[in-house]
């Protein structure tokens, strides 16, 4: 494990006290880093072998935005928004559980001595095969933080997204007999720089009548003009290039009245949707 930081720290409850570490990252705030030895997440790199280390970006005290690194030099990897709760399914189903609170030291936030008064809170982690690095930094209402990061403008729906699901609910009506079904679906597609679904894909839920009518209608029309915008049910993703094509996934739930929700990311986190 690379960069390791060696901090004398005192655990209080989930409270660390830290003497004599800080420095000053720019004119908003400070920059502490800490990491501890831990070895609570050795059954998730045992399943999966091929990832290096699991990094994350903190809103409040939960981990919001999570990096799988393929790699030391970052340049591999896969990001999963937690906020969207497609990926939160998907990366439980593809990878399993990783803890980032440390089983030995639970740190939210860390108070200074020594002229700084403010409470320092977690805004990163990164978790290793046997350590978890933990950096805190000065929260200033001008600082960017998980729930403003991102590459570009995300796809969305052009109208209301609800009568999407109220169509699928409609398509449910006329089906005799639905039988056993996931209630949660995840599908993952390309989303074309000129607002079309394809190439889409059921990741998360078993594939069922259900899945089949919801997949039917997220790809609209069957007889369509793909490079006429004016026809698309999406606008598409852009960035300050223009619009582009991204990967895309889409959240599909039963819900136990009979009606259906459908979701997607609101931010676009990364070009290739990683």
């Amino acid at each position: 494990m690379k960069g390791f930081f060696l901090i004398v720290f005192t655990v209080l409850s989930v409270h660390a006290s830290v003497f004599g570490c800080t420095k000053p990252v720019d004119s908003l705030g400070y920059l502490v880093k800490v990491t501890i030895p831990d070895t609570s997440n050795n059954v998730f790199f045992e399943k999966n072998k091929a990832v290096k280390f699991v990094s994350a970006m903190y809103i409040g005290t939960e981990p919001s935005l999570i990096f799988l690194s393929f790699d030391y030099k970052n340049e591999v990897f896969e990001i999963y928004d937690l906020t969207f709760r497609g990926d939160a399914y998907l990366l439980k189903e593809k990878y399993g559980t990783v803890h980032f609170k440390s089983a030995k030291a639970g740190i939210e936030s860390i108070r200074l001595r020594g002229g700084i008064s403010s409470w320092l809170n977690i805004t990163e982690a990164a978790v290793y095969r046997d350590s978890v690095s933990f950096s805190f930094s000065l929260i200033d209402e001008f600082k960017m933080d998980a729930s403003d990061w991102a590459v570009g403008s995300q796809a969305h729906y052009k109208s209301s997204i609800m009568p999407l699901g109220e169509r699928i609910v409609n398509r449910l009506k006329q089906v005799k007999r639905l039988g056993a079904v996931d209630s949660v679906l995840v599908y993952q597609g390309t989303m074309t720089k000129y607002g079309y679904l394809k190439d889409l894909a059921l990741v998360f839920g078993k594939q069922s009548t259900f899945s089949d009518v919801v997949a039917e209608e997220l790809l609209g029309k069957e007889t369509r003009n793909e490079t006429d915008n004016t026809q698309a049910d999406w606008n598409p993703a852009f960035v300050d290039r223009g619009k582009l094509d991204v990967m895309f996934r889409i959240f599909v739930k039963l819900e136990p009245d009979g009606s259906v929700t459908v979701e997607n990311a609101k931010k676009l986190r990364s070009f290739i949707g990683r």
